[in-house]
């Protein structure tokens, strides 16, 4: 197994502990005015780890990254609204998604940039 599917399935595996696992109710209200940025910032990072993914086998494509980190996110809620101790909300979904835009975008910069400091060298 390659670094990168390795951190990809480590991250995938955080995400999964961090959104399906229990909280105790002071640890929900502490987190619960910043839920949706959340939810961006892990469905980003979802997306980028799978960019970076996808990129040692060939070329992502930006729309299938977006895809699969947002249905990921759907299945996240979906799993949520069946737990007894979580619920699922389409607004985090909907935060998961601007996450999978914003995780695409950032890696389409870091690749111009890497590109262009490679072309500099």
């Amino acid at each position: 197994m390659t670094t990168r599917r390795v951190v990809f399935a480590a991250y995938l595996t955080t995400v999964l502990a961090a959104t399906l696992a229990p909280l105790s109710s002071g640890a929900y209200v502490a987190v619960s005015g910043f839920d949706k940025i959340v939810h961006i910032v892990l469905f980003g990072g979802v997306a980028m780890a799978l960019h970076w993914n996808l990129n040692s086998i060939k070329h992502p494509n930006p729309w299938g990254v977006i895809i699969v980190t947002s249905v990921f996110a759907a299945f996240v809620e979906i799993v949520q609204s069946i737990l007894p101790y979580r619920s699922g909300d389409i607004w985090d979904l909907i935060a998961g998604a601007v996450g999978a835009v914003l995780g695409v975008l950032s890696m389409k910069t870091i690749e111009v940039v890497l590109g262009r400091q490679g072309q500099e060298s």
